[in-house]
């Protein structure tokens, strides 16, 4: 079967969630059901920056934070976690793209038989996604930038 990606970008609080929440009520994507923030990113940086991993030691970690982390409090949360472990044991000694890893998370974990995946990064970085996940969909948000300075400006000042 092949997953169709879709991924929701963009900065802080320019509605990447209430786009998310709006896509998932149709019925051909599965929708993961938080913010996966800068998976990506921080998959490379685990990896040494290679798109090719072995599911050992910090990459792991950083997919069990993420894909996990958005399981936190679902009703089949432990379930869940049994069939990632089962996978990360299938895989140890295999080496995996994130988009090979992914379609096994979303077949073997999630038990997903729908086409298209839609994943909330919430991180700006188009052109690594679009490398890493080659014809996937990218939405992405904008905010006007005087809204961005000053946000950023009252995060970093707030006390």
């Amino acid at each position: 079967m092949t997953i169709n990606f879709i991924f929701i970008t963009g900065s802080g609080r320019c509605g990447t969630s209430l786009t998310r929440n709006l896509i998932d009520s149709h019925s051909q994507i599965e929708v993961i059901p938080d913010e996966v923030t800068n998976i990506l990113g921080n998959v490379l940086n685990a990896n040494g920056y290679s798109l090719n991993f072995s599911m050992s030691g910090p990459v792991k970690d950083v997919i069990e934070h993420h894909l996990l982390g958005a399981y936190i409090g679902h009703q089949n949360e432990d379930e869940i976690r049994q069939r990632f472990e089962k996978l990360v044991k299938e895989n140890l000694s295999i080496t995996l793209s994130l988009k090979e890893f992914l379609e096994k998370f979303v077949e073997q974990v999630l038990l997903s038989k729908k086409l298209f995946i839609l994943i909330d990064v919430t991180n700006p970085g188009i052109k690594g996604l679009l490398e890493a996940f080659p014809h996937s969909k990218v939405i992405h948000l904008i905010r006007h930038p005087l809204n961005i300075l000053n946000s950023e400006y009252r995060f970093r000042y707030f006390d």
